[in-house]
């Protein structure tokens, strides 16, 4: 799906089950392309003795998109990735299938390269992982049904479960707001762990991520944002004017709320 209005009747994505049952599991989500904030991170996901690693979408749109890739593809544990609305977009570039406003498209094309475009195109919509400690769980980026539908901690009861209709896991876990939550609705728990790489409503700096134990815990790893905005400027990121604004001056929680309720979905 693109564009930002879901189209028809809406459905559950498609979701490939992880194979495994984990015991203690980190979530990250939206790292782009932020490759400081991925290392520190990890740091803290090693020291959490974590049995797995998943990704939520939008891994690689950002300055550093192959060096986080590869970075992710080499961890050592198991590692599981869902594909955001960044990874179809990149795809639809290099593909020819959509045009892009500015110069930015083009320079992520080109930095992700032919294989880089390859693998991100791999990634499944959704993945159903299996813990022992709070059940099974889906995987997304926006939500069940979609990866540009927007919610919050705001967002209705009515559309989340519109959004989970058929869903029939204990909880599920999605990224692309960018906001860190816990929330329950009618007995399904929603997981949001934040963004690693440019997290909003976050008053202190740090990547944003979510450890799945016995229970779920919400964590912030701090690290330096102006290695970060130095990293990004050293390539000559096209969209290093947002990235500088968004990391030095993320959204408040209320800013955030308004627009993402306002428009539902949004690519």
């Amino acid at each position: 799906m693109s564009g930002t209005e879901p189209v028809g009747e809406m459905t559950l994505l498609d979701s490939v089950t992880f194979p495994g049952e984990f015991d203690r599991v980190a979530l990250l989500s939206d790292v782009h392309g932020n490759l400081p904030a991925l290392e520190a991170c990890l740091a803290d996901v090693f020291d959490a003795e974590v049995d797995a690693i998943f990704f939520l979408g939008d891994l690689t749109w950002g300055p550093q998109p192959r060096e986080v890739l590869d970075r992710t593809q080499s961890i050592g544990l198991p590692t599981g990735f869902v594909a955001g609305n960044a990874e179809r977009a990149v795809v639809e570039l290099a593909n020819g299938s959509r045009q892009w406003e500015s110069a930015t498209g083009d320079w992520l094309v080109e930095r992700h390269d032919r294989d880089g475009v390859q693998r991100i195109a791999a990634f499944p919509a959704a993945l159903t992982v299996r813990t022992r400690g709070i059940g099974t769980i889906r995987l997304c980026h926006g939500s069940p049904r979609s990866d540009i539908e927007l919610l919050t901690p705001a967002t209705p009861t009515e559309r989340i479960i519109d959004a989970t209709r058929g869903l029939d896991t204990a909880a599920f876990a999605h990224g692309h707001t960018h906001l860190q939550y816990q929330r329950e609705v009618n007995g399904l728990r929603i997981i949001a762990p934040g963004s690693v790489g440019i997290p909003y409503d976050a008053a202190v700096p740090g990547a944003r991520w979510a450890l799945v134990a016995d229970d779920v815990t919400l964590r912030t790893s701090p690290y330096d944002i102006e290695l970060a905005i130095s990293a990004a400027r050293a390539v000559d990121y096209p969209g290093l004017a947002n990235y500088e604004k968004y990391l030095r001056t993320p959204p408040t929680l209320d800013e955030i709320v308004e627009d993402a309720e306002g428009r539902e979905f949004a690519d």
